[in-house]
């Protein structure tokens, strides 16, 4: 169906999503550090990326924010988090991201939103961030 990106520090998280929506037809390339997120977002040209926001090296939405600085593949970029809803929506202002999705356990509410994500326009390239 579609070629995902995550980026998430967690072996768990990238684990437990990769169960979720590998069956729904999903390609999944997961990667663990900021740096491999940009090599793969110019490389594989994914159809939708969920990008983490508490991670140890750099926070999420200053990944998104300097993907779409640099104009780099404009897919759609989700973060992907456990924050509030409140919050995300604060980091999707700000950083140009295209929208978020709360983590969750239930693989069903997940496949829903990551479907509901892919059906939204990106960002038009070289739109600024927030």
């Amino acid at each position: 169906m579609a070629r995902i990106l995550l980026l998430d520090d967690s072996p768990l998280v990238l684990n437990a999503t990769k169960e979720a929506l590998e069956p729904a037809g999903h390609e999944l390339t997961c990667v663990s550090e900021p740096t491999e997120f940009f090599t793969a977002l110019e490389k594989l040209k994914p159809d939708l990326a969920l990008v983490d926001v508490s991670m140890p090296t750099l926070e999420g939405d200053a990944v998104v924010w300097i993907a779409r600085a640099h104009q780099l593949h404009g897919c759609r970029i989700v973060l992907y988090s456990a924050k509030t809803e409140i919050e995300l929506a604060a980091l999707v202002r700000s950083s140009g991201a295209d929208g978020f999705i709360c983590k969750t356990g239930d693989d069903d509410k997940l496949r829903s939103e990551v479907a509901a994500m892919l059906t939204r326009s990106p960002r038009p390239p070289g739109a600024a961030p927030g």
